[in-house]
């Protein structure tokens, strides 16, 4: 068992595909955050309403650093797609 799984981790929020979980996961693993990621089993119902991808734990004592990368990651990720949406309509 390493140092890392010993640390609490907490959940800090739902991962909502596969390409969102690449980008938060390398950003933390460049910023030495330890994280884990649980991965969402759809059955029943949950197959009709999906939820997110996966949810996302971190080093508790690292929650606040941790907010500010989901949040810098993911306003990149809309930046992005605003851009390839045509966010260029002059």
């Amino acid at each position: 068992m390493s140092d890392h799984d010993s640390d609490p981790l907490v959940l800090l929020c739902e991962l909502e595909n596969l390409s969102d979980a690449h980008l938060v996961g390398v950003s933390l693993e460049e910023a030495g955050i330890a994280f884990r990621v649980a991965e969402h089993g759809s059955h029943g119902f949950d197959v009709a309403f999906p939820h997110a991808w996966g949810m996302l734990y971190v080093d508790a004592a690292e929650r606040a650093r941790a907010e500010a990368i989901v949040a810098a990651v993911r306003a990149d990720e809309a930046l992005e797609e605003g851009e390839l949406d045509g966010g260029d309509e002059d």
